[in-house]
C-alpha cells in the first residue's frame, strides 16, 4: 500500500512525501493518510495522493 502510494506522489522529495503521509487531510475526513492506509482504504489515499501532487507541483 505504501509503494502504491509513493508511486502516486510520483517525483515528490522524500520531505514532501513524509508530510504527505503523516499530515492531516481534509480529503481524508482530518485523518492522515497512514491511518486511513491502516484502514485498508488504499484507493482513497491514492486519490488524496493524486491531489496533494498537483498542489505541490504548483509551489
Amino acid at each position: 500500500m505504501l509503494e502504491a502510494t509513493s508511486q502516486a506522489l510520483r517525483d515528490a522529495d522524500g520531505v514532501r512525501k513524509y508530510r504527505f503521509f503523516t499530515s492531516l487531510n481534509v480529503e481524508l475526513d482530518g485523518k492522515a493518510p497512514l491511518d486511513i492506509l491502516a484502514e485498508g482504504n488504499l484507493e482513497q489515499v491514492v486519490l488524496a495522493a493524486k491531489s496533494f501532487r498537483k498542489l505541490t507541483r504548483r509551489t
